[in-house]
């Protein structure tokens, strides 16, 4: 298990299962992807304050965790 921090305008954090740190961050991204897409009406009356808050991949960490 694996504690992900993804970093946009601030930190969004995900708890995911996978076998490496890397594999966790790629799951993380899709999770936040889907969660967006989950909320279509919401996410296209907010697009443009959303399309502000780009990903800065770099930022983005995974903590193994018990």
């Amino acid at each position: 298990m694996y504690k992900v921090k993804l970093y946009y305008s601030g930190y969004v954090t995900h708890i995911v299962k996978a076998e490496s740190s890397e594999e966790a961050i790629l799951k993380a991204r899709k999770e936040q992807d889907r969660v967006y897409m989950k909320e279509e009406e919401w996410f296209d009356s907010h697009r443009d304050v959303l399309d502000t808050l780009m990903g800065w991949p770099d930022a983005d960490t995974a903590e193994e965790v018990i």
